[in-house]
């Protein structure tokens, strides 16, 4: 799955290579180093040049300006996530601390029979 232009044992060949160890799909290792494509051209720099500020200003540009779906921005993020945290072990707080609000689940939940209730 190399691309034809980049030099072997380029950081791309590297996550390949990482994503085949994990047990990734062929479908998911497309999907992620997709989204790996897409950071670069969105700043027009390789991957591995890019700092933390530029991935979470990429992460706002998909969430706000972009508006792209919650499955789509997940999909982007765990690639990029990967690529940084995996492959290229980078240990920034943008990967490591969980930065997003989640939808609180507990509003779905039917509420829990009480039980052993003295009456």
């Amino acid at each position: 799955m190399s691309h034809p232009n980049r030099p072997l044992a380029s950081f791309y060949d590297r996550m390949v290579l990482d994503m085949t160890l994990a047990g990734f799909t062929e479908g998911t290792q497309r999907s992620y180093l997709g989204a790996v494509r897409q950071v670069e051209l969105h700043f027009g720099q390789l991957a591995d040049q890019l700092t933390e500020q530029q991935l979470q200003e990429y992460a706002l540009y998909l969430r706000n300006e972009k508006k792209v779906a919650r499955g789509t921005f997940q999909n982007y993020w765990s690639g990029l996530r990967f690529l940084y945290a995996i492959t290229l072990d980078c240990e920034w707080p943008l990967f490591t601390k969980k930065k997003w609000p989640t939808r609180d689940r507990s509003v779905y939940r039917w509420p829990r029979p009480m039980s052993n209730v003295a009456t």
